[in-house]
Order: structure tokens, then C-alpha cells, then sequence
């Protein structure tokens, strides 16, 4: 048990723990306008550590609200366990255009436990409504901003009556659009909706077997929102290079690639070529559906001839993908002396020995450097079960031992 005990004492001490800061939710998470009225919203916030914490506490609005919303302090210092508490207060203007808005209170916290600097925090929303005074949708739409292809698209529809009178016979409409181009709508008939009452439900839209971009849109009355999706993923083949480029020196690099399986444009992507301890270089540019080239000026390092592997990757909004080629590489001696030939005034020129290694070297170079950082991980655990073995064995000697006294002699 004690070998458990001081193996987890390393571990934590080696591994600095961040502690997350707690704040209380509101009483109520629902306000309605009045004009002139005025709402305090107590909070409380809690410090989980042993260290004496300073909060950073911040309020987001609609900017129609923005100037009347108050709290008494933007810092607020906690003792170690300790609570705090504090108040945003909303002072409502005479005139508010109708819909509905949100504020957010949120704490955060600067972490600096153990070494390692980590933010933590809590936020609670608010909802507040200024009613239209008829029956009025408010909308929102949710979706996973990438979906595999099969065949549709899923998503969620949330609605709400924001009016003071019901909602009845309210078409809710949904349309999918790829390149700008019409693919498919739906319909669906709502149930009736009372005042500040609400419906959310699942639906999916088809769009046949084409992967991109796309645009979704649903409609409720006037209340329309955006969503954009991508659905599968692009495939980048048929890389294509010059024949062979050169170790240390500046190279004019045409890249050519072909995106298959894709209907879209990836607009602002950022292109990444690398090949293995020559170069790395990223561009950014926008990708079309089929061949695509780029020209990179990029400048290589040293290196020995030989075949080099390399990659290209394409990062854009939601899509990641990759392709590997090789490469013949016309290599380059090293220049200047190294500190062993420089002791013994040795030449400018080196031999065949120290030229830089051929990727397999290096390759075979990163397997080693592995290894050995598992044999020391390796060799930490079998020192911290020694040393918790060792404690456990320990005889331990009598503590506050008291010598009995001696009787008095006495004479024969």
C-alpha cells in the first residue's frame, strides 16, 4: 500500500493539477421587459483550492442592452475554499424593439498551481424577452457542422413564441443549397404554440451522393437562419513534383494535385508541403474540385542524395486531408568544420562519414531516441516502487521511549 501511496505522491507532483473555479445558476433564467424596470441577479462563486484565487467576472449582452447592464466589480478575491458573492444588475431603458436577447455572467480564473498556467471557469445564460403583441417566432437551428454522406442531412429546429397572443398554422420551411444551386426543401406544419411556450424537433433534408459544402437554411414566417455543412471528405490524389529538387538552395517547387470526390470550392485552405528533414512550407489558397497546382519558393536544408519521403496536407474549414510522396533529392556536402576537425586543425572539406544521413538514418535515428525515452519512463517506475518498497521495509525505531528508573541502592 505505501509502494501505491509515494508512487502516486511522484505522479502528482509531477503532474500539476488545475482546479476548476464554480458558479451558481440564476434563480431565474427567464426576465420579461418592462420599461424602467429594474432586475438584480445574485451570484455566488466558489474556490476549490487551497490557494487564495483572484476571479475575473464578465457579462456579455445584445448590444441593445449593452449600457444597462451592471456588476460592482470585474475582480473578486477568493480565500483558499472559500465563496464570494456578487450581483449583475439589469436597469431596463423605456424603449426596447421587441424580440429576445441573452446575457451571459461568466468567472474565469488564472490557474498557476504546480507550475503550469490553465484558465478554468463557469458561465450561466439568461434569457430575456421583450413580447411582440401578437404571436412571433423565434428560431434556431443546430447541426454538426460535418456529417458523413449518406445521402442526408440531420439537423435540429428550436422554436419559440415570443408573442403575447398564440401562434397557430405556422409553416416551418427548410431548403439545402450547394453552390449556390437549389438541392431539396421540406415542410413541416407546427402545432399550435401559446404565448412564451415552445417546440424543438429532429428532421433531415436528402441531397443524393454528392459531397461539399453546403447551406442550410430554415424559414419560420420572417425568422430565417443559416447553417453550413460539410458533408464527407475530399480525397487528394495524384501528387505530382518536379523530378528531383536540390539540398541547400533555394528551389522553385510546382506542386500539382487533384481534389476527387468533392462539388465545392475549400476556400481559404492552407496548404502544408514537407519532406523529411529538408523543408516545410505552408501557403494558403483557395482549392477547386480537380487539378490544382501551386508554385512554393521555399528554401531546403542539407542533405544527403537519396530518395526522400514526403507529404502534402490541406487543412480548411472542417476538412483535413493528406498524401504522401517521394522525391530524389541531389544532396550537398556540408560546409564549415566541425568542432572535433577545428581541435585538429582539420580541413573545410569533409569525408563521405560526415555528410548528413540518408533518411533511413534518420529515421532509424528517431526509433533509438524513442527507445530511450522509454527506458528512462521505465527506469522512473521501477525507482519509485524501490523507494516505496524501501519505506515499507524500514524497521521502524521506538519513538519516545521512556527508561524506567533505577532503584536506590541500599546498604547491607
Amino acid at each position: 500500500m505505501k509502494q501505491i501511496l509515494i508512487l502516486l505522491l511522484c505522479l502528482i507532483l509531477l503532474i500539476p493539477s488545475i482546479t476548476a473555479i464554480s458558479l451558481s445558476l440564476a434563480t431565474e433564467n427567464q426576465i420579461i421587459f418592462a420599461p424602467g424596470k429594474n432586475v438584480t441577479i445574485p451570484y455566488s462563486t466558489g474556490n476549490p483550492s487551497s490557494q487564495k484565487i483572484t476571479v475575473l467576472v464578465k457579462t456579455n449582452v445584445n448590444k441593445e442592452l449593452a449600457n444597462y447592464v451592471t456588476m460592482p466589480a470585474e475582480k473578486i478575491q477568493i480565500q483558499p475554499f472559500g465563496t464570494a458573492n456578487f450581483e449583475v444588475t439589469i436597469n431596463f431603458p423605456d424603449k426596447l424593439p421587441y424580440g429576445l436577447y441573452k446575457l451571459s455572467v461568466s468567472v474565469t480564473q488564472k490557474n498557476e498551481e504546480g507550475g503550469m498556467s490553465g484558465t478554468t471557469g463557469a458561465i450561466d445564460s439568461i434569457t430575456i424577452i421583450n413580447p411582440y403583441p401578437d404571436g412571433h417566432p423565434y428560431v434556431e437551428l443546430s447541426a454538426q457542422t460535418s456529417q458523413k454522406a449518406d445521402g442526408d442531412v440531420n439537423y435540429r429546429v428550436f422554436v419559440k413564441n415570443i408573442g403575447k397572443e398564440p401562434l397557430k398554422n405556422v409553416e416551418q420551411i427548410s431548403s439545402i443549397y450547394l453552390n449556390d444551386q437549389f438541392v431539396n426543401s421540406t415542410k413541416k406544419r407546427l402545432a399550435t404554440l401559446n404565448s412564451l411556450s415552445e417546440t424543438a424537433f429532429n428532421e433531415k433534408i436528402g441531397i443524393g451522393n454528392l459531397s461539399g459544402e453546403y447551406k442550410l437554411q430554415t424559414r419560420t414566417i420572417d425568422e430565417t437562419r443559416d447553417a453550413i455543412i460539410t458533408v464527407g471528405q475530399p480525397k487528394l490524389e495524384a501528387i505530382k513534383l518536379p523530378a528531383k529538387i536540390k539540398a541547400n538552395s533555394n528551389n522553385t517547387i510546382n506542386l500539382t494535385f487533384n481534389i476527387s470526390n468533392w462539388a465545392t470550392p475549400i476556400e481559404n485552405a492552407t496548404v502544408g508541403l514537407s519532406i523529411m528533414t529538408l523543408l516545410s512550407s505552408g501557403q494558403q489558397a483557395t482549392l477547386n474540385p480537380g487539378e490544382n497546382t501551386l508554385t512554393i519558393q521555399t528554401t531546403t536544408k542539407q542533405g544527403k542524395s537519396g530518395t526522400y519521403p514526403g507529404s502534402v496536407r490541406i487543412n480548411g474549414k472542417n476538412v483535413r486531408i493528406s498524401g504522401n510522396f517521394n522525391i530524389e533529392v541531389e544532396g550537398s556536402a556540408v560546409t564549415g568544420k566541425s568542432t572535433f576537425r577545428k581541435l585538429l586543425g582539420g580541413t573545410e572539406e569533409q569525408g563521405p562519414e560526415e555528410q548528413y544521413a540518408t533518411p533511413e538514418a534518420a529515421a532509424e535515428k528517431s526509433r533509438n531516441e524513442i527507445f530511450l525515452i522509454l527506458i528512462l519512463i521505465a527506469s522512473f517506475v521501477i525507482f519509485a516502487f524501490a523507494l516505496g518498497n524501501y519505506f515499507a521495509k524500514k524497521p521502524r525505531e521506538p519513538q519516545n521511549e521512556i527508561t524506567p528508573p533505577k532503584p536506590p541502592k541500599t546498604k547491607p
